[in-house]
Order: structure tokens, then sequence, then C-alpha cells
């Protein structure tokens, strides 16, 4: 189970592992499997940050997944939280669009973008939608107004107009949330 949890990370740490394995004493563990299996390997130059071998992580998560789709949001969901908590944002987002919570993303996203657009990052805004389908993005404000901003810095009036109706229509009706 342990395993399993901790294969939707591509860096294993123990404050990370304890975090989304819900469990204490992960570096311990990490270092207990990586001596006995070479599917688990310490980072070079490290001591604290393991690897699972690329092929046994994906079987782990497609494992987590079938056995439990819950538990595999839930797990991503809170690999998210840490990374947001330890402003890996990069990680943070990767994590929300695995657990499916379109709420999450939209709202960490919505609140990032104001940093982004200040530092002129709006290459990483844009990134961070890129492949989000419209209906998604037009289900919240935040990832909506987010769609605006990129289309406005990219010309794209039409992508303005129909993420700003979205908006629009979100906020009139006082769903701040998408729901």
């Amino acid at each position: 189970t342990f395993l399993m949890r901790v294969s939707v990370l591509d860096d294993l740490t123990g404050p990370v592992c304890d975090a989304v394995a819900s469990v204490s004493g992960s570096l311990m563990r990490l270092r207990r499997l990586s001596a006995g299996n070479q599917l688990i390997t310490c980072i070079p130059g490290s001591e604290v940050r393991y690897r699972l071998h690329q092929l046994f992580a994906d079987f782990l998560r497609t494992e987590l997944k079938v056995q439990s789709a819950q538990d595999y949001t839930q797990t991503h969901a809170r690999a998210a939280e840490w990374y947001a908590d330890h402003d890996e944002h990069e990680q943070a987002v990767s994590h929300l669009r695995q657990a499916d919570d379109d709420v999450a993303l939209g709202d960490f996203i919505w609140g990032q973008a104001w940093r982004l657009l200040s530092r002129g990052q709006v290459p990483v805004l844009r990134r961070w939608i890129a492949d989000i389908d419209d209906e998604r993005i037009a289900s919240h404000p935040g990832l909506s107004l987010s769609a605006v901003w990129i289309g406005i810095h990219g010309s794209d009036m039409a992508k303005v107009q129909r993420f700003a109706a979205s908006a629009r229509y979100l906020l009139d009706r006082g769903d701040a949330t998408g729901n």
C-alpha cells in the first residue's frame, strides 16, 4: 500500500511520502526498501531522495487506480497539498490535475494567476491550463478568467469572449467555486 501510494511521486523524500501515504517514518522505510530492491534507488548525490523504476512506478499507479479510484485521487490531492504548501507549484498543478478536482485546480491556478501575470509569466499560466478541455475551463470562474488573460496576451479575442462569458455567468449566479 505504501509503495502504491508513493508511486504517484517522481522523487521520494521522507516528508512528502509521509504526507502522501498518510504514515510516518517514510525515509527509514525507503532506505530499507532500496537496500534490498533494485526497483527503488537512491538518487545519486543524495541520501534522502529516492526514485522508483519507471515501469515499476507505472505498474503500482495502475494497481492503485484499479484497486481504488478514490484512493488514487486522494493520494494525488494529498501530494498537491504538500507541494502547494512547499511552493512547488508545478508539482502541485500536476497532482491537482490527476486528483480530478476541478474546483481545487481552478482555485489554485487562479490563486497563482496574479503572481504569474505580475511577473510576466503568462507562458506558465498557459502551460498549466493548456490541455484542460474548454468545458472544464468554463466550469470554474478562476480557470475561465485565467483563460481570458491568456487569450488577451495571445490576441485570441474569441477565447476572451467565450471564457469571459463563462466567468460572468458563474460569478453572476454567485458560484465562486465552479459548483
